[in-house]
């Protein structure tokens, strides 16, 4: 997809829509700030042909449970800010547990 243009024209291209359908896993983080619905169908890259998966652990991550692929569903802003307030405080852990690490 786009594949000449930097990163950030791609995701602003992609945040312009509001109705994002994917089958990779970054264009539908990408969606999850600006997208008001969003469907997927899950990449096939486990040997053998199955299902990777991605996309049911993300969505678990974000939302708590998961959708059916090729179902689509309306994406709930409040836990989007929800979840990415959660990765915030997460972050800000992470680098005072390596700030500890290095400086002690």
């Amino acid at each position: 997809m786009l594949k000449n243009l930097p990163l950030d024209r791609v995701i602003e291209r992609i945040q312009a829509y509001r109705a994002v359908r994917s089958t990779r896993l970054h264009p539908l983080l990408c969606a999850l700030t600006s997208a008001e619905f969003c469907a997927y169908r899950e990449q096939r890259e486990v040997a053998g042909g199955g299902q990777s998966g991605k996309f049911r652990s993300m969505l678990l991550d974000v939302f708590g449970r998961f959708y059916p692929q090729d179902a689509g569903w309306t994406l709930d802003r409040a836990v989007v800010m929800c979840y990415k307030a959660h990765v915030r405080r997460q972050m800000r852990v992470l680098g005072d547990k390596i700030d500890a690490l290095l400086y002690g």
